[in-house]
C-alpha cells in the first residue's frame, strides 16, 4: 500500500503529496495503511524531504474507519487537533486532506471521504475552517 506525504523538491507543499510504500498485511488494509500514515515519515523518508501533519505525536490517533456506499468514514481522536494545531490554516488544511485523501483513495472501494473527530464529523471541519462536504 502507498502513504502519502508532501516533498517541497518534489512539488508544491500545500497540496501536491507523493507516494511511499507501506507493506499492510491485512484483508482489509484502509485501517492500517490510514495508521501507517498518522506514524509519519521514517527518518530516512524525512532526510529525502517526504513531510506532512503526521508524525509520532499523531501516532495512534485513529478512532475507527468504515466504508459505506463507496464512502470512507474515518474518525480520529479528538486530540489530533492539538497535536497539529496549526493545520486549519489555508495551506495547512488543504495538505492535510491531500495526505488523507490520496491515502484513502487508493483503494477501489473508496470513493469519497469524510472525516470526524470524536465522532463529531462537523467539530473535524470546522477545526480545518472549512465547511463540510454535503
Amino acid at each position: 500500500m502507498q502513504v502519502f506525504f508532501a516533498n517541497p523538491g518534489l512539488g508544491d507543499p500545500c497540496g501536491d503529496v507523493f507516494p511511499l510504500s507501506r507493506s499492510v498485511t491485512s484483508a482489509a488494509p484502509l485501517r492500517p495503511t490510514l495508521e501507517a500514515l498518522l506514524g509519519g515519515p521514517s527518518a530516512a523518508e524525512r532526510a529525502q524531504g517526504y513531510q506532512g501533519w503526521f508524525s509520532a505525536a499523531t501516532d495512534g490517533l485513529l478512532r475507527g474507519v468504515r466504508v459505506q456506499s463507496g464512502v470512507a468514514h474515518v474518525d480520529f481522536q479528538a486530540q489530533l487537533r492539538l497535536a497539529i494545531p496549526n493545520a486549519s490554516t489555508s495551506c495547512g488544511s488543504t495538505g492535510l486532506l491531500a495526505q488523507l485523501d490520496r491515502t484513502a483513495r487508493q483503494f477501489p472501494t473508496v470513493v469519497q471521504t469524510r472525516y470526524s473527530l470524536g465522532g463529531d464529523e462537523a467539530a473535524f471541519y470546522e477545526w480545518l475552517q472549512l465547511a463540510p462536504p454535503s
